[in-house]
């Protein structure tokens, strides 16, 4: 069994039906995307609750300084992607 998962050995050594393990599929993807909609929504109060606290000029700049390194990503990789020899 060396090389397998847990869960992949657990899988062979139960064999359920097809039906079952999508159902359970489904399940785990389920719980996966309330918790990620969940902490989102914990993230996004902890922001807003952060920024009250904040200079007002703040955020702004902030906001700016994102859009300056988001900028200058795109050109790095775009530079990449010539130098790859795609279009970039």
């Amino acid at each position: 069994m060396r090389g397998k998962s847990r869960l992949a050995a657990l899988v062979d050594r139960l064999q359920p039906s097809e039906p079952v393990l999508l159902a359970l599929t489904a399940v785990a993807v389920g719980l996966a995307s309330g918790a990620g909609v969940w902490g989102f929504k914990a993230l996004v109060e902890l922001v807003q609750d952060g920024s009250a606290s904040l200079p007002p000029a703040l955020p702004p700049i902030a906001g700016g300084m994102l859009v300056v390194a988001d900028g200058s990503a795109r050109a790095e990789v775009r530079r990449l992607c010539r130098r790859a020899g795609g279009e970039g």
